[in-house]
């Protein structure tokens, strides 16, 4: 029973940390009278005291314990938690994301879990789990730790390389780092009006072929009617009537029987000669527009008008070229929209009976001004434009785009189908047929018939005399001469003649309507 009654305080002791001694104060005196000495007197009092003691202080010691590991080992949904956060925070700032290795469940202390025959996960026992845990925490916890830090720390790192400069409040914006493209191949832009996205070419197979240098045809080199055409065997000379209706080239006749013996151009042989006929007269020699695959040329204008300053008009109705040309001068329009231009100051010539310069001359040393002033060679093709003409370069531009004149070609343009096909208020040429001319035009202007009509016959004349090819695009020039009044076409690049500011305005309005027109048609048509 004494034994019951200590085990009993024991207990209490224990787990209420108290002894009623007013409760047991008999168990006290009878073990005091008893003298009862045994292990369940007094000393078994005594030492549930210090069992409860030392069980307290194993219990704080468990709790540290406990505390410690929770502290060093936090729950995995805490650990996914901060490094959600961690990743959105590295998101936001940096547009990077966290290795794959932080969010995977081994990288965080956790075991791989078993697998069964048939694929599916076996969970781990909780004391297979327990003891896997506590045999490895703090190994695992150790590597985990390294890791983690070492794989964080490389977001900084990676985001310092596109960190860009402050703005002008402080404040550092940070952008993901664009690689640049190694192919070879640009981005093309989208066509205006297209909804269709640009296609990105990442490979030199998908890049546009190169396109292929075309092959040019030998310049044709005739003789004039002063020079020996025993080499050449053809004439550079063609005379015309007065409408240019009938037109007949120069022959090329032997004049003596030897060998190696003279011969020249004329209509006909003179009676004196040997008369065989080596050649006839040069065929001008058209250019087929280029194939898709081949270069053509550009369509960079230099462009140049020659204005009488100080002429009067040519009837009391007409305005001055002066006032003319300080009219678009000062409106930025006709020649100021090409790429280059140059207003050449006109010499005194005498008149034709319809108001234009007729002295060839004037016009030979115009274009000679335009040589020595050189800006022409930095540009594809080159226009001369009268000074009462409306001109539109940008029109000008989409016609030589539809020629595909083949780059580097010597070429000049047939604008209208009025007699010669080639008239004066708008004479555009390639770069290279300007050089052409300008190493010849000595020989053009010496040549027995080379004055013949005026400056606007002489240059066709000259250019196919020396060599020059064609093309044609009659739709060119709206003229007057021709019966074409009016600027209602929409297409057109040039309306002549227009000697008033008023006409001329009005011409220029009436074209721009009549553009607008032609492309809404253009449009609903393709």
């Amino acid at each position: 029973l004494l034994r019951l009654r200590s085990a009993r305080m024991f207990l209490k002791m224990m787990f209420d940390g108290y002894v009623d001694v007013g409760e047991d104060k008999n168990l006290l005196q009878q073990q005091s009278d008893g003298n009862a000495e045994s292990e369940s007197g007094l000393p078994c009092f005594r030492w549930g005291w210090l069992s409860a003691a030392g069980t307290i202080v194993m219990l704080a010691g468990v709790v540290a314990l406990v505390g410690s590991a929770v502290t060093h080992a936090p729950s995995e949904n805490s650990l996914r938690a901060s490094q959600h956060q961690l990743r959105s925070d590295a998101k936001g700032h940096h547009g990077l994301a966290l290795p794959a290795s932080i969010e995977s469940p081994q990288s965080l202390g956790h075991p791989s879990p078993k697998t069964m025959e048939g694929g599916d996960a076996v969970p781990p026992s909780p004391v297979e789990s327990e003891g896997q845990h506590q045999a490895s925490a703090s190994e695992k916890e150790s590597e985990n730790v390294k890791q983690e830090a070492s794989e964080i720390a490389e977001v900084p790192k990676m985001a310092a390389t596109t960190q860009k400069p402050a703005n002008k409040i402080g404040v550092v914006k940070h952008t993901t780092a664009t690689p640049k493209s190694t192919s070879a191949a640009t981005t093309a832009a989208p066509t205006r009006g297209s909804t269709a996205a640009p296609k990105h070419n990442t490979s030199q197979t998908d890049a546009k072929p190169k396109l292929k240098e075309p092959v040019l045809p030998p310049i044709q080199r005739c003789s004039w009617a002063n020079e020996d055409c025993h080499t050449t065997k053809c004439c550079s000379n063609i005379e015309c009537d007065k409408n240019f209706q009938n037109c007949q080239g120069f022959q090329c006749f032997k004049k003596d029987k030897w060998d190696g013996g003279y011969a020249g151009c004329k209509l006909g042989a003179p009676a004196d000669w040997l008369g065989t006929v080596l050649g006839g007269a040069i065929v001008p020699r058209e250019i087929k527009p280029a194939p898709e695959d081949t270069q053509t040329q550009g369509t960079s204008l230099f462009c140049f008008s020659v204005v009488m300053w100080n002429l009067p008009p040519s009837a009391g109705y007409y305005d001055s070229e002066a006032n003319l040309a300080n009219n678009w001068k000062r409106q930025g329009l006709g020649i100021l929209h090409c790429d280059d231009h140059m207003i050449v100051d006109g010499l005194p010539a005498p008149r034709s009976g319809w108001g234009s310069t007729a002295n060839i001359d004037v016009f030979i040393k115009y274009w000679q001004q335009v040589h020595d002033d050189g800006r022409y060679k930095s540009h594809d093709w080159i226009a001369k434009v009268d000074t009462d003409a409306v001109f539109f370069p940008a029109r000008l531009k989409l016609h030589l785009q539809n020629l595909r004149t083949p780059k580097g070609s010597r070429v000049f343009l047939l604008n209208n189908g009025y007699k010669f096909k080639f008239m004066g208020a708008l004479e555009v040429m390639t770069r290279e047929a300007a050089d052409l001319y300008y190493e010849n035009a000595a020989r053009c202007s010496s040549g027995e018939g080379g004055h013949s009509g005026g400056e606007d016959y002489y240059m066709k004349s000259c250019l196919i005399g020396i060599g020059v090819d064609i093309q044609v695009d009659e739709t060119l020039l709206y003229d007057k001469y021709a019966a074409q009044n009016g600027c209602g076409d929409g297409w057109a690049a040039c309306f002549h003649f227009y000697k008033t500011v008023a006409e001329w305005n009005g011409c220029h309005g009436e074209a721009l309507n009549a553009q607008k027109a032609h492309d809404d048609a253009w449009n609903a048509e393709h």
